[in-house]
């Protein structure tokens, strides 16, 4: 590798060790500010949890399951916030429903991806960044765990710092995680995610909260 491939790698790092300085959650007050790097990290290691949970149904199903893929869109889903910073999940969505939101973004992205080394990041990786569903296992069980990372955030800043600013991302994180999981005949093969809705809906039952994720 020549020296100034190496100078490229070492910018290319240093971008995407930026996202330590960028904080999720903007339009909130939150109490324990985290960074994305912070989440992309927890989201990797619950991964790695849910597919040491799954890990005996793939074997069992002949299910091919391509792990270091998972590990990289776990890793790098959130790159693109390099140069947009976090967008609300909900102002996302309101995006999403203009008709030319999918162009834009791909021309944004596009331009992104060309701010690090050519080859750096796998073909899967760019389609993560740029949201694109490849209908794939990896990719489904990764926008899963980064709506359930959402939720555990959400729980401790509610039930731990009394943060009641993020009550309803809260409700909202977790009626879409149970609607993702009731939905997914995969997931649902987890005793890890059966726990922890279980554990979830005891502790919305016992607050008076349960009600309302079930009417959203």
């Amino acid at each position: 590798m020549s020296q100034n491939s190496n100078v490229h790698l070492i910018r290319d790092f240093l971008k995407l060790r930026s996202l330590s300085n960028t904080k999720r959650y903007p339009l909130y007050k939150t109490v324990n500010t985290e960074s994305v790097s912070v989440h992309s990290y927890n989201v990797t290691v619950f991964g790695v949890l849910l597919y040491n949970d799954l890990k005996d149904y793939f074997i069992a199903n002949n299910i091919n399951f391509d792990y270091a893929k998972f590990l990289e869109l776990l890793l790098f889903h959130d790159v693109g916030e390099i140069f947009t910073s976090d967008i609300d999940y909900d102002f996302k969505t309101f995006l999403k429903q203009n008709s030319n939101y999918r162009e834009l973004e791909s021309i944004f992205i596009s331009y992104c991806m060309k701010e690090f080394s050519p080859g750096l990041f796998p073909t899967n990786v760019e389609n993560a960044i740029q949201e694109k569903s490849d209908n794939s296992i990896e990719a489904s069980l990764v926008s899963f765990i980064d709506m359930i990372d959402v939720v555990f955030y959400s729980f401790t800043e509610v039930f731990t710092f009394n943060n009641f600013s993020l009550l309803e991302v809260l409700l909202k994180s977790i009626a879409i995680a149970k609607s993702r999981f009731e939905q997914n005949p995969i997931l649902q093969q987890s005793n890890l995610l059966k726990y922890l809705f279980h554990e979830l809906d005891s502790v919305l039952a016992e607050t008076n909260l349960l009600e309302s994720t079930q009417s959203n």
